[in-house]
């Protein structure tokens, strides 16, 4: 984390004009402040006061644009990092998930940007993280603030309520609770937020339809430009969408995360159901599997809340050799920990991403390629126990050409990442910036 704010700071203030998105978002806190009603009532207030604090703070310039983005993109990593030991991963595999977000391009683009995604995601990432806690209702009061800050945080109760039904089903009435009472939150905390970007007292039920109207306007049929994109182009895409140049504000996903969110979903998926076998035969089998997981679910939900070695029985075999019972229990823990995390990270995928392709499909609801900013985080949880599947790998065995191919591909893949990142993230201003300004012309 310190790190990552280190960096964000080196380049906070350049350039110092608004970019892409902050020239609406800085333009209409200079009319906040100066007393005027907030521009941009398609979008809720939270957002815009993070963006209008920091001007208030440091003045009008790049750093007030910007402070607090950089801030919550710290906080979120912090976050991240819990959710994956909340999820049982072991230290190792949750640093090398927030090791790949830390330094993914897109995510750290926008962390330093003055755009409402950034505390959007924040309090999302604190959303689930109090929920794999068990705080209910503290969850859903992140919930609540995630979607004041952009509406698109609603998307984190549909991650929640999968991930309940599927592995949890515990304390049925407190989760109704979360689920209930997450938009009463959020229309009753709407009218404080808005005091100060309205300057006056707003009918939450008003601007919460004023809010969909304008989101349902914004249709392919009447949105004009280079940057709109439907949802399944977001995870095939090779462009490098230019917001600024010299820094380099290129807004793609880091190729070593973009080129494998199919693989790593089909793995997830193994993991999630317990596949034990190769990769290809698990995934021939994943029909039958999937039909086998719905029948023993209730005894899968045990045995993921179950703490450890409960109910295994030894034979008098393991207790000769408790060494060998030992490393059963390690496979164990493993897999119920995969398990977890792997259904999780679906979930989220599930709700940030797949949800928005049937609601374009009806709705022809406009969207564009950064959606994917909240989704990124799945992913890195299935690259980071993919790879920390690789680093055990090497370790267990005893020699071969197996041992050192897991080791080269971790070693390799994660030079890569970090390779993709110094090229082409804002950072290449210090050592690249000319090589990428011939993309402008």
């Amino acid at each position: 984390m310190v790190v990552v704010l280190v960096l964000h700071f080196a380049i906070i203030k350049i350039p110092d004009k608004p970019v892409f998105d902050e020239a609406h978002y800085v333009t209409d806190a200079r009319g906040i402040i100066a007393g005027q009603e907030t521009e941009r009532g398609e979008h809720p207030s939270l957002g815009k006061l993070f963006v209008i604090a920091g001007m208030l703070i440091f003045g009008d310039n790049a750093l007030g644009w910007r402070f607090f983005s950089v801030i919550l993109s710290a906080i979120s990593l912090v976050l991240f990092y819990l959710i994956c030991r909340n999820l049982s991963m072991s230290r190792r595999t949750s640093f090398l998930a927030t090791f790949l977000l830390a330094f993914e391009n897109l995510t750290f683009l926008y962390s330093g940007m003055a755009m409402l995604d950034v505390s959007s995601l924040t309090f999302t990432l604190a959303a689930f993280w109090l929920y794999l806690r068990g705080n209910y209702p503290a969850s859903g009061i992140m919930v609540a603030l995630s979607a004041l800050a952009k509406l698109n945080g609603a998307l984190a109760i549909i991650a929640i309520l999968l991930h309940w039904l599927i592995v949890r089903r515990d304390r049925i009435w407190e989760f109704v609770g979360l689920m209930v009472f997450t938009p009463v939150f959020f229309v009753g905390l709407m009218p404080l937020t808005d005091l100060y970007t309205f300057h006056r007292w707003v009918n939450p039920l008003e601007r919460i339809i004023t809010m969909l109207k304008g989101s349902a306007s914004l249709t392919f049929a009447n949105v004009t430009g280079t940057y709109p994109e439907k949802p399944i182009e977001w995870i095939f895409r090779w462009d490098l969408t230019p917001y600024y140049f010299h820094p380099n504000y290129l807004a793609v996903v880091s190729y070593t995360v973009e080129f494998l969110i199919i693989p790593v979903l089909i793995y997830m998926l193994i993991r999630a159901l317990g596949l034990q076998r190769s990769s290809w035969l698990g995934i021939i089998r994943i029909p039958n599997k999937i039909w086998v997981f719905v029948r023993t679910l209730p005894g899968r939900i045990r045995l993921i809340r179950a703490k450890p070695l409960e109910g295994l029985e030894l034979s008098q075999a393991d207790v000769e050799a408790p060494e060998i019972s030992q490393t059963y229990t390690v496979k164990l823990e493993t897999s119920r920990a995969h398990s977890d995390a792997g259904i999780f990270a679906l979930c989220w995928f599930a709700a940030t991403y797949l949800v928005w392709i049937p609601a374009v499909w009806i709705t022809d609801r406009v969207t564009y390629p950064y959606y994917i900013y909240p989704t990124i985080g799945a992913i890195c949880i299935g690259l980071g126990m993919g790879l920390s599947q690789l680093i055990h790998l090497f370790e267990v065995r005893k020699g071969g050409k197996l041992k050192w191919t897991a080791i080269s591909v971790v070693v390799i893949f994660l030079l890569a990442h970090l390779a993709f990142f110094v090229l082409m993230s804002p950072l290449s201003y210090y050592w690249g910036g000319p090589i990428f300004r011939g993309l402008a012309s």
